[in-house]
């Protein structure tokens, strides 16, 4: 069991206080998730202020595809990584410019290429051999020529879930070698490469280290297929601390170094028009609260229980991470110096998996209390199985000029 309460890494500038977080939840009822836009902005004006201002910060939708999320970034002039033809959608009726797109993914199928294609957003990252012949035979009917950044996978990574190494992403710098030097694709226009070695890294070192690894690559490919690169995407994997044990990075230790790495490589390759980093969890984690009522409190075994009207199925993204391990929690409104106790948070569901915190300290709640759970800004709502036991899905809401606002109605089956 942990000894610390669990509200380590709460962001300082949050705004969602306990008054504030009371009137959403009385206005919109539970569970629900509040997001904070000051936070947001915060969080990308961190970003860029430790890389060169001549990067392009991309914003990873998957992080969270709510379309007000989306319209705040475009408003912040981010660009926008997207997965799925869905999410390329949602992103195109936030009115954002295709030129601002990237569409990334290991499974893209034919009609997700044809709608990117026929949008001529700023590039398709092509991961296989598969998707560069389709992407061929594809932009030939349609007499386009398709802007491609092949995903290069260099055979190592790191983070809360490596995506570099032995994984389905991307391929081998020789193969993607061989593709640029191939006269087989005439309608592709291979602008660059695309690498992503890791998420949730925690140290700053490692980002700078699989940023040197991703420029010597691109300077290799380019050396050895006389090709100049104008679009270069280093990805990012800037994580978020969840738990007690983990330290908050000193991101600012980063800026001095990697500016100069990355404007070594520019001044190397002038041509590289496009110098693109990736961020989701980092901008939004820390701006998001789930709030979830008290349904029941109960001891079994000597063990105390609060049954929640939220679990696994509505907060579930970052399970594999968490039950055993808090992420920050409160009781909101809770009364000063009351005494810390060991409870198991757990959720609606019939299976004994559907704890949000087991044998945590907090004070001891009450039936119809609310308990906070913070950095719940990314991999929430849209990363869970809410059609398990047929609960629905909480409503979004957003604070913004001191104001609530729903994004997102609630959902129910």
């Amino acid at each position: 069991m942990s000894k610390i309460p669990p509200n380590h890494h709460i962001h300082p500038s949050l705004q969602l206080s306990d008054d504030i977080l009371t009137e959403a939840a009385k206005n919109f009822g539970t569970p629900l998730y509040v997001y904070d836009a000051c936070v947001m902005q915060q969080q990308l004006d961190m970003l860029r202020s430790i890389i060169p201002d001549n990067t392009t910060v991309y914003y990873s939708v998957k992080a969270n595809p709510n379309i007000s999320i989306i319209q705040i970034f475009h408003k912040l002039t981010t660009s926008f990584e997207v997965a799925s033809a869905g999410e390329l959608s949602t992103v195109m009726c936030a009115d954002v410019s295709p030129s601002n797109i990237i569409f990334v993914g290991p499974g893209k199928t034919k009609d997700e290429l044809k709608k990117a294609i026929s949008l001529e957003i700023m590039a398709i990252v092509a991961e296989s051999l598969r998707e560069i012949d389709d992407l061929q035979t594809l932009s030939k009917k349609f007499d386009k020529k398709v802007r491609v950044a092949l995903r290069i996978n260099p055979g190592r990574g790191k983070g809360i879930i490596r995506m570099g190494g032995t994984t389905q992403f991307g391929m081998e710098k020789d193969c993607a070698i061989k593709i640029i030097n191939s006269s087989k694709y005439p309608n592709l226009d291979f602008i660059g490469i695309h690498a992503y070695l890791g998420t949730g890294i925690l140290d700053p070192k490692s980002i700078l280290n699989h940023t040197e690894i991703i420029l010597q690559i691109a300077d290799d490919i380019q050396l050895q297929s006389g090709r100049n690169f104008s679009f270069i995407d280093v990805g990012g994997g800037f994580g978020v601390p969840y738990y007690e044990w983990e330290q908050m990075p000193d991101w600012k230790s980063l800026q001095s170094s990697l500016n100069i790495l990355i404007q070594s490589y520019l001044a190397k390759h002038p041509s590289t028009k496009t110098f693109a980093i990736e961020a989701g969890r980092f901008l939004v984690a820390h701006s998001g609260v789930f709030i979830a009522s008290v349904l029941d409190i109960k001891k079994s075994n000597d063990k105390c229980f609060a049954i929640l009207d939220g679990g696994t199925n509505v907060f579930g993204g970052d399970n594999r991470y968490r039950g055993f391990r808090p992420t920050p929690m409160r009781v909101i409104n809770a009364k000063r110096n009351l005494n810390f106790e060991p409870i198991t948070l757990c959720g609606p569901l019939c299976t004994s998996a559907d704890q949000l915190a087991a044998n945590t300290l907090l004070p001891m709640p009450k039936i119809g209390n609310l308990i906070g759970f913070y950095q719940a800004g990314a991999y929430g709502l849209t990363a869970s199985s809410g059609f398990f036991l047929s609960h629905g899905f909480p409503a979004e809401v957003l604070f913004q000029n001191d104001k609530l606002s729903l994004i997102r109605e609630r959902i129910n089956i």
